[in-house]
């Protein structure tokens, strides 16, 4: 779960030390961590938890402060912003939030409902000195830097804070900081991920699967701790069917086996290398019910991973859409959108893929039968986690022939290659850090991208559709 156009990174129970990224929400979680952003225009979300944390601002960059953990020692460092000094001047944004910024270095640090007691930073090492959170409460408004109090609407009409950039509207951005506070005491709080309790055959985890393909992250392995899931596998496998899943070796090594139902002792297939990935075939497998089991390879490991599941391509699986409205759908780890005509699938995304957030209807696709109407080809990438779309059989045989990370999903929908009477473009960008394609019926956003976030390839159109 993420807002806007940011992306998200989790930390550990353990103390951490993440710097991050444009447009990112990084969560600390539990532990003293040290937290910090790369020097950029756009914003960075810093989200302590329990536990003493130290939060770094830097110059040219907008750093969210959301201090949730109620400890007793949180810090915010600014080498730029003073309490005194002549250059920076600080402001309240409805008298919840606090907003200092420092006007030679473009530095600026929003402290978010900064005076409850949940949220409050005990200490601020400024440019100009170490000051407690009581000198700045108490004083603040009486400076000759203070500039009054305003709404985010008000912010955004003097063109203070850039809304666009962020995808966030000023009248719902109290709402969205509410969503990022409680997702992460939601991770805090946790004990798992989201298809616990599968520590053992008899409670494996049925795997939600749309389609051919299905992508889960933000799952984890705790000490001494099994995840098994099942699935079902419609017809013999091909030699692209297989399973797998992803992690960081460094942190902890992870093996994979697969098993029939019928037999959850013996293993037919395992995979045991010491790489960050694990991946076992379903090549020739009958159709049937299997298990999977992630385990880890030691003692008291706790390590995060994602797991992916290619089945067996079958029309049956990837019948001629129907109905006309796309659902849209943000896939927060891929970076890109996620496009159905399905009113089930849409659904059965909602209830069980956490990383995919809903948009609502975005188009309508052409009926199959109409004049000039062409199918849309969809591919789920296995690497990234993210979907693609082309309306270009050229494009289509291209990536089939020459990108082995996409698997063919068959047609997503029918849209129209050229414009023509009542349609509008569908804007297409490649998104460089998360490897995901992102695509907008809307002039607005796509300028909004093309203006701030420089990670995206314009692309041009895609296709063209009804507008809703």
């Amino acid at each position: 779960m993420t807002v806007g156009f940011f992306s998200e990174r989790i930390g550990s129970s353990s103390p951490d030390n993440i710097t991050g990224s444009d447009l990112e929400i990084v969560y600390g979680l539990e532990g003293g961590d040290t937290l910090s952003i790369s020097n950029s225009p756009f914003a960075t979300g810093l989200v302590g938890g329990s536990g003493s944390d130290f939060y770094i601002s830097s110059p040219s960059s907008t750093t969210i402060v959301i201090e949730n953990g109620n400890s007793p020692n949180d810090t915010v460092l600014s080498s730029t912003i003073g309490f005194d000094k002549d250059s920076s001047f600080v402001l309240e944004v409805e008298q919840r939030h606090l907003i200092a910024f420092d006007q030679s270095s473009q530095e600026y640090a929003i402290l978010t409902d900064w005076q409850e007691s949940s949220n409050r930073v005990e200490v601020f090492d400024l440019a100009d000195g170490e000051f407690s959170y009581d000198q700045i409460a108490n004083s603040f408004r009486s400076r000759p830097n203070y500039l009054g109090n305003f709404s985010w609407q008000e912010l955004d009409q003097a063109n203070f804070l850039d809304f666009d950039s962020i995808g966030i509207l000023p009248q719902n951005t109290n709402s969205a900081l509410q969503e990022v506070n409680q997702r992460a005491l939601d991770l805090e709080n946790s004990e798992g991920d989201r298809f616990e309790d599968n520590d053992d055959a008899s409670n494996a985890a049925s795997l939600p699967i749309s389609g051919t393909t299905a992508f889960f992250s933000e799952l984890s392995i705790e000490a001494n701790d099994d995840d098994w899931y099942s699935f079902n596998l419609p017809r013999t496998g091909e030699s692209d069917s297989q399973i797998s899943i992803e992690f960081l070796h460094s942190l902890g090594d992870l093996d994979l086996e697969l098993y029939r139902e019928s037999n959850p002792t013996t293993p037919i297939e395992e995979s045991l290398s010491i790489t960050n990935n694990e991946s076992v075939s379903l090549s020739g497998l009958d159709a049937g019910n299997y298990l999977v089991r992630v385990y880890d390879f030691g003692d008291n490991i706790e390590n995060e991973y994602s797991l992916s599941l290619t089945l067996p391509q079958d029309d049956d699986l990837n019948p001629t859409p129907t109905g006309t409205t796309l659902y849209r759908f943000f896939n927060t780890v891929a970076g890109g959108h996620f496009y159905t005509p399905s009113e089930e699938e849409r659904d059965a995304v909602q209830a069980n893929l956490s990383q995919y957030t809903y948009e609502g209807a975005a188009f309508q696709a052409a009926e199959p039968d109409e004049a000039n109407a062409i199918p849309v080809y969809r591919f789920f990438n296995t690497v990234a986690g993210g979907h693609f779309y082309t309306p270009s059989e050229e494009e289509r045989d291209a990536v089939l022939e020459n990108l082995p990370q996409y698997t063919y999903e068959g047609i997503g929908f029918y849209a129209y290659e050229e414009p023509v009477a009542d349609t509008i473009p569908i804007f297409r960008f490649f998104n460089t850090v998360a490897g995901g394609h992102f695509y907008t019926p809307s002039e607005e956003e796509r300028d909004a991208v093309l203006d701030n976030l420089s990670q995206y390839n314009y692309e041009n159109v895609g296709f063209y559709a009804e507008p809703i």
